[in-house]
């Protein structure tokens, strides 16, 4: 029987200095961020060049590696916004991978003189010079060129359609007279707290209707609960890879007297600070 052919990798070698994209992720995250980074780099080069993904191998790896599936989440959506792997690819096959990662790859084979280097021609983002490299390269199947071909033509009748439908529930009446009942400052926290929201969102968006639910339930508390709940989110980078439920707790077990003692110390530290720093000696 013939010996199957290896695509893995057993090392890849990981650059002393990284881009400011990286940079981002890990100061968005911390260590543990650029660790779940580094986590999925060894799991693309096992197993080639890059990485089925969807919710299931997500919940899998945050069991391997023992860290929540919405921290993990988070990250890797962080990762596609920031084109450390291809947004596109992600899109359209449901696969991780990037141009560095496929030359590298590459690199790494022909370097170990491995004889058969095969990649699919789907997910190919190199250049030519380093296609040259490769042995195989596997076509597109029949479906897969006519899905490709039409890909463009599709696309614009479904957005077409998406349009049609979203045109069918404007949600922006319903979004001024939710903010009515709100403050200058409280609207300021709420829009922060919604750009927080959206980094929970694979596509890094959050639709009207689920601003609409999230609105719905914040006025179902007194808006001084509504400002303290997005003040502590926003406070707690901890929390900023949950998902909506997790703010409605919040809301659900904060009173009103909790919510306004909560920021009056939060005002009263800052009104300290102010005057310590605007002092000046030999004033009284």
């Amino acid at each position: 029987m013939a010996r199957p052919l290896k695509l893995g990798l057993d090392y890849f070698p990981l650059d002393v200095a990284f881009d400011d994209n990286i940079e981002l992720v890990e100061a968005e995250f911390g260590l543990e961020g650029f660790a779940i980074l580094i986590k999925v780099w060894q799991k693309i080069y096992a197993n080639g060049y890059f990485l089925n993904w969807n919710d299931d191998t997500a919940l899998l790896f945050a069991k391997k590696i023992n860290t929540e599936k919405t921290k993990i989440t988070s990250v890797i959506n962080a990762c596609l916004l920031r084109s450390i792997f291809d947004k596109v690819l992600y899109e359209r096959f449901g696969v991780l991978t990037s141009r560095g990662i496929q030359k590298r790859y590459i690199i790494a084979c022909a370097s170990s003189k491995r004889k058969n280097i095969t990649m699919e021609a789907k997910y190919l983002l190199i250049e030519d010079r380093y296609k040259q490299l490769i042995t195989e390269i596997i076509p597109f199947t029949q479906e897969e060129t006519a899905i490709n071909s039409g890909e463009s033509t599709q696309r614009k009748g479904k957005e077409t359609e998406r349009k049609g439908k979203e045109s069918i529930k404007d949600y922006s009446l319903e979004f001024e007279k939710f903010r009515q009942r709100y403050d200058a400052e409280t609207l300021e926290k709420i829009d922060r707290y919604f750009e927080i929201l959206r980094t929970t969102r694979v596509s890094g968006k959050i639709s009207d209707s689920i601003k609409c639910q999230v609105y719905d339930e914040m006025n179902k508390h007194p808006p001084i609960i509504v400002k303290c709940s997005c003040e502590t989110v926003i406070k707690r980078p901890d929390l900023h890879s949950k998902k909506e439920n997790y703010f409605y707790g919040i809301m659900r077990n904060t009173t009103a007297d909790e919510a306004e003692h909560k920021l009056n110390s939060k005002q009263e530290t800052k009104s300290k600070y102010r005057d310590m720093t605007n002092y000046k000696p030999g004033e009284g």
